[in-house]
């Protein structure tokens, strides 16, 4: 969900520093030497590394001119962008009127690919410390074509220090596996300053897995804590990393110029190139090196960062004057078969030396025949620890003088075919789309096979897959209909099938054998979860256009049909996309409607919030539906930063369609990496206090900042609609509903949709949560997208994390309404009318009604039907059905809310803000300071954890929703009690 920034030290004048650090760093500062860029006397970056072929291509120019296959598969680049390519590796440069990411212009790699392969870069630019303001922002442009050397130089200042210069040279020869590089920066102020030259990687934590070669990292990096960054740059001979999916590009990173690259890195962000150093007025900092990119073409060769590591080490061995690195070969192989090609089989961790004191020098995935070889220091033993199905099962010492360690068998998985099939009124099940998950059935087995990769992401019982990228992802698969075949380690399992919330859930239990097939067929049925009439819908989802999502489009489409979502807004990071082109090759236009969209994604901090220390971003808005522009930066996203909300709605508008919704997202999220990504909570807005008519008011809190329009047009609070249920949990929903019943009862009427935000099959279960909307749609005719976001804005929805809640007002006897925004006058003798309905495999236990004036449970305990078996494949969705005397619920204009699902768990407000921020963490019965993490002065607040014993009312959803809540929510209805125009009510205190 959010970007984050990479952080080394902010340039400031030097005279903050103690005088014996000033002393010690002044002496790096040492000018720069020779030809130099700033010049204009720019020379080939790495002279003393070189490469032979005998190929001769090499090329630089504009995306538009170079026609098709101008940007690699997966890029972002656009029309104006510049390419800059040979045989074996091909950048993209955003053009200077392209920002993106952190990068306040163009200028930087948008693209960086094999030739031929995958792109798996959101953005690598430079900068020169902590702040946006210290970013490289350039203003000139110019490309050089010779026929042995193509580049782009690219010119200007530090963002927010126009004095300071900088310039930054890519070049690549005919043989270069990647991109030579120099930046230059010189201090043209009066003042010394403190800083870095450095390239920042957004890897986006669930994409490229960054490699450090050092000890105890490797994939694992201490936890990115800006305010320790000192203590966590740290030097290394080289960077690297790779994406954890079969043909994944690697990327590697050496210096030129220095005998070691420093740097930090995290899952998020990497930085890398050279020491803190301070430079006086008139001096420079040069930094040279080469980005390579290797790989990933195909699964016929082994892969993982080694692809990239390889042409490092040889670089380095000239560099360094070296010996040469030897190559290390070897072959894996389960049931005396070569087992390879795919992380989940088979991934080599590479370290020198043995135990304790090993430092990690590598990672390489297997060919798909068991093969590999890497490159490895010649003079240092290693040890390779092979790992399969996310768990160490082999360690090989190999000594200085060997070369082949032979083969390294591994344990072989059973394989099961997996087929689920689903009842119809007439006729034999068919087979559908579904998702299959599978746990461990006893403790031997969940010992067994629980893993991760390499320790990284989220554990897994059985580890099937990394979690954030293709199917089988963590223990979760995707089903077709023609049946998927997926490898799983040895053991006894429970084995379930859903194709969401309007099906029946389907278990089995199963024992897999070592080397065997066992066929596993699941059978679901349809459910009626609603009264005809009403659309479902998840309108905050991402997929690979994200710079946090890493998985294929194609199963973030199937995922789409197997959670029985009728309608999706794609609401990738800062990007227009739409999946058609998936859409089309799965042949499910039928079956799904995919509306093109956006989040935006703000990241350079501007917002000065009265009462806060630093400042802010607005955190994250939904749009739809949008048109991506294929040849545009970001498909066409307007540049996002430095705007609050209004302006944003301003400029988003010629965009969007006169019935184009725009949806304030998680509004009080918690900051990620020092970002907002809820606006209220990013202007501390106080659900008890007052929002004044004058925007200008702040006297009592910071709520008039929803009436200022700073753009001329909209007000900052002026969104469609409000997500309050983010994900399948309770923490979001418990936040969001006071700020949106503040702003109900002060006049602020947007509806509240419930939303997955998922990145994958194992971040955030897709249509969990979803939203309903009350629409006709004729069977076999095409969404009317214009009258869906009509009735979504009008408020006629209910959110639900699979429970829908079915209100209605009106006479017993007549014709009734739902929820909208329209207001509602009610006669004499009008009752409400409240079904509500879930899956027998969901829990509801409570029904509650809510106005301004506070909550109150309407129906529990023997009120509500509670299914005997939360398997049967036939129960009944209708689990309470009541009707109240409106008179009794209501005394003056107002608005109700009704919800259902299970009691809130206990959560408490630590710090005073009238949001709540603590669970009850050390399950005593009582939130207080014994419940906070430790560091912390508030939480954390969290969904209960998956219960394990099967009595448990939410063991089973828990079992394919992790984390799952239940909890739905009809959006409100107005009641104008005199039939004068409705009155906000006003806050009823706290």
């Amino acid at each position: 969900m959010a970007r984050a920034e990479v952080a080394v030290a902010r340039p400031g004048p030097a005279r903050g520093l103690p005088l014996a650090a000033l002393a010690a760093l002044s002496a790096l500062g040492a000018g720069c030497e020779g030809p130099s860029c700033l010049r204009g006397e720019c020379r080939t970056p790495c002279p003393a590394v070189a490469f032979a072929c005998d190929l001769t291509e090499v090329t630089v120019g504009r995306v538009a001119d170079l026609g098709p296959g101008a940007i690699p598969t997966g890029g972002q680049g656009g029309a104006g962008d510049l390419v800059l390519r040979n045989a074996q590796v091909h950048a993209v440069i955003a053009a200077l009127d392209a920002p993106g990411d952190l990068a306040t212009t163009g200028g930087y790699i948008i693209d960086l690919a094999p030739t031929g392969g995958r792109d798996d870069v959101t953005a690598i630019y430079q900068l020169a410390g902590i702040l946006p303001e210290d970013t490289f922002s350039y203003r000139t442009v110019e490309l050089t074509q010779e026929p042995e050397r193509a580049a782009i130089t690219v010119r200007g200042s530090l963002d927010g220090w126009p004095e300071v210069e900088v310039v930054t040279h890519y070049e690549l020869g005919p043989c270069d596996p990647g991109v030579r590089m120099r930046s230059e920066l010189w201090n043209g102020s009066r003042d010394p300053i403190a800083l870095t030259v450095a390239d920042g990687a957004h890897w986006g934590n669930r994409r490229v897995a960054p490699y450090a070669p050092l000890p105890g990292e490797g994939y694992l990096h201490p936890e990115l804590d800006l305010l320790e960054l000192t203590a966590l740059w740290n030097e290394a001979d080289y960077a690297a990393g790779a994406a954890a999916a079969p043909g994944a590009p690697a990327y590697g990173i050496v210096a030129c110029s220095a005998a070691r690259l420093a740097g930090v890195h995290d899952l998020e962000v990497s930085a890398t190139g050279t020491a803190l150093e301070v430079v006086r007025p008139g001096q420079s900092v040069v930094f040279e090196r080469l980005l390579v990119a290797a790989g990933g073409v195909a699964i016929d060769r082994a892969t993982g960062p080694a692809a990239a590591t390889d042409v490092l080490l040889g670089a380095q061995a000239q560099l360094r004057g070296q010996p040469t690195p030897r190559l290390v070969s070897g072959r894996i192989e389960a049931g005396g078969l070569g087992f390879g090609g795919d992380s989940r089989r088979a991934s080599i961790a590479v370290e020198a030396g043995a135990g304790t004191t090993a430092t990690p020098l590598t990672a390489v995935v297997p060919a798909a025949d068991g093969t590999f070889t890497v490159s490895a220091p010649s003079d240092r033993p290693l040890t390779l620890t092979v790992w399969s199905f996310g768990r160490p099962v082999a360690t090989v010492p190999v000594p200085i003088d060997t070369v082949d360690v032979g083969v390294i068998p591994v344990p072989a998985p059973a394989l099961a075919q997996l087929r689920v099939d689903r009842t119809a009124e007439v006729g034999p099940p068919s087979p559908t789309e579904a998702l299959v998950v599978l746990h461990p059935a006893d403790e031997a087995t969940r010992a067994a096979v629980t893993g991760t990769f390499h320790g990284l992401w989220q554990a897994c019982a059985p580890w099937l897959g990394p979690p954030h990228g293709a199917s089988p992802a963590c223990n979760r698969v995707l089903v077709d209909p023609a049946g998927t075949d997926v490898e799983v380690p040895a053991g006894r399992y429970q084995v379930f099938a859903t194709i969401g919330p309007a099906g029946s859930l389907a278990r089995t239990e199963v024992t897999l054998i070592a080397g065997e097939t066992t066929p596993i067929t699941l059978t679901v049925s349809p459910l009626a979860l609603t009264p005809p009439g009403w659309i479902s819908a998840d309108l905050h989802v991402h997929g690979q256009a994200s710079f946090d999502a890493s998985i294929p489009d194609d199963d973030r489409v199937r995922s789409f049909v197997a959670a029985g979502v009728e309608v999706i807004a794609a609401t990738d990071h800062d990007a227009i996309a739409d999946y058609a082109n998936a859409v089309a090759r799965l042949g499910v236009a039928d079956r799904v409607t995919v509306l093109g969209g956006l989040e935006t994604t703000p990241l350079l901090p501007f917002l000065d919030v009265p009462g806060a220390d630093l400042p802010r971003v607005i955190g994250h808005f939904n749009f739809w539906p949008l048109t991506p522009v294929p040849s545009a930066p970001r498909g066409g996203a307007p540049w996002d930063e430095r705007l609050e909300p209004g302006a944003l709605f301003d400029r988003m508008a010629p965009l969007l369609p006169e019935h184009g919704v725009r949806m304030l997202n998680h509004p009080w999220a918690a900051p990620q990496t020092g970002r907002d990504l809820g606006y209220l909570r990013a202007i501390e807005f106080d659900p008890c206090a007052p929002i004044p008519e004058d925007p200008g008011d702040l006297t009592a809190s910071n709520n008039a900042l929803l009436q200022r329009r700073p753009g001329g047009g909209a007000r900052n609070g002026d969104w469609d609609v409000i997500e309050i249920l983010n994900n399948a949990g309770v923490d979001e929903w418990a936040r969001a509903r006071p700020l949106w019943f503040a702003l109900l009862s002060q006049g602020f009427a947007a509806p509240g949709a419930g939303n997955s935000d998922s990145h994958g099959l194992s971040d955030a279960q897709l249509g969990w949560a979803r939203t309903w909307v009350a629409l006709d749609r004729p069977v076999g005719q095409p969404l009317d997208v214009a009258a869906f976001d009509r009735a979504l804005k009008d408020g006629q929805i209910v959110a639900g994390t699979g429970v829908f809640v079915h209100v209605r007002v009106g006479p017993p006897a007549g014709a009734t309404r739902g929820p909208g925004r329209t207001p509602y006058v009610p006669a004499s003798g009008d009752v409400l009318i409240v079904d509500v309905y879930a899956p027998p495999w969901v829990p509801v236990t409570e029904v509650r009604l809510a106005t301004s004036r506070g909550t109150r449970v309407i129906a529990g305990g023997a009120d509500l039907t509670s299914p005997a078996d939360p398997f049967a494949p036939t129960a009944a969705t209708l689990r309470y059905h009541g009707e109240l005397a409106l008179a009794d619920q209501i005394d003056r204009d107002d608005w109700i809310v009704v919800e259902a699902g299970l009691p809130a768990p206990l959560m408490g407000d630590l710090d005073g803000d009238h949001v709540v921020d603590t669970s009850d963490n050390n399950g005593d019965g009582v939130v207080d300071r014994r419940d906070v993490e430790a560091g912390e002065d508030v939480g954390p607040l969290h969904t209960p954890p998956d219960p394990i014993d099967p009595a448990d009312p939410r063991w089973p959803m828990t079992r394919v929703v992790p984390l799952g809540y239940p909890i739905g929510v009809a959006s409100p209805i107005f009641i104008d009690r005199a039939g004068d125009g409705w009155q906000a009510p006003g806050l009823a205190g706290c």
